[in-house]
Parts: structure tokens; C-alpha cells; sequence
């Protein structure tokens, strides 16, 4: 999968408005939530391997797969109970999953 030509459009635009080719940028995919209909879970998993491949074509851009971090700590539809401690409502996140997902994503980004 390349970048399709809007992607590359976003990262001119970000480009233009830092005023600095170099300037970094991190993507995060979002962890599981609850109320997905089977074909948008679908294309909700393409969504790592698209920031990957964005990243693959910009040196300056870096990719963090929270849904991956976050399913292997139980983040997912197989754990209900689980997801009643992260997700207020199905959704956005309770106190503790936010305080989670920070942990991961930064553990990650830090090479913890």
C-alpha cells in the first residue's frame, strides 16, 4: 500500500504550516471500540497497516499502532468486562483507559 495522493497533500499542508520539511509527525491508530458494524471493523484494521505505509514514504513520520498495543492488555470485543474499565461508552475513554492508552503510546514512542 503507498500514499495515496491525499495523504501526501496532508503532509505538504503540515509541511507548509510548520514552515519546516523536517518537522515530525506521529500517527496513532485508535484502539478498539465498541458498535462497529462488521464491514467498518474491516476497514478500521486497514488503518495501522495506511499510517505504516505513509510512514514508509516519509523519513519524518513515525507510526504507533495503539489498537495492537491496547488488544494484547485486553482492549477488544472478546473481553466485555475489560472494556467496561476502559471505554465510558463504547467509545471515549474512562479516566483508567486513558491513563492506559498514555502508557502504552508513550512506552512505545520512548522504546520502554
Amino acid at each position: 500500500m503507498t500514499p495515496s495522493s491525499r495523504e501526501n497533500r496532508i503532509l505538504g499542508k503540515r509541511q507548509a504550516w510548520t514552515r519546516d520539511a523536517n518537522s515530525p509527525v506521529i500517527l496513532m491508530s485508535d484502539p478498539y471500540r465498541e458498535g462497529l458494524t462488521s464491514a467498518m471493523e474491516e476497514e478500521y484494521a486497514l488503518y495501522p497497516g495506511a499510517q505504516r505505509a505513509i510512514a514508509a514514504a516519509d523519513p519524518h513520520v513515525l507510526v504507533v499502532n495503539s489498537r495492537r498495543l491496547m488488544d494484547e492488555r485486553g482492549w477488544r470485543a472478546a473481553r466485555p468486562n475489560r472494556l467496561a474499565e476502559l471505554l465510558e461508552d463504547g467509545v471515549h475513554y474512562t479516566p483508567r483507559g486513558a491513563i492506559e492508552l498514555a502508557e502504552a503510546e508513550m512506552r512505545a514512542l520512548l522504546g520502554l
